[in-house]
């Protein structure tokens, strides 16, 4: 029987904390409604995720425009 050990673990739940968090703020900085960063925690959800934000026409910023 395999064991998880407790290293493991940690590393395992600050990856489902830290990578849903920053797709957040992507989503957010891209004009979407962050809580679009929580389809990162589903595998495909990330991918699908990714594509999306890399395909779309993101809003331009104010320092870009002046």
């Amino acid at each position: 029987m395999m064991h998880i050990g407790v290293p493991a673990l940690i590393v395992a739940l600050l990856y489902l904390v830290f990578q849903p968090l920053c797709f957040w703020k992507i989503c957010q900085k891209a004009g979407y409604n962050g809580a679009w960063g929580l389809l990162s925690v589903v595998p495909i959800g990330a991918v699908g995720l990714l594509g999306f934000l890399a395909f779309s026409d993101w809003p331009p910023r104010a320092k870009d425009v002046a």
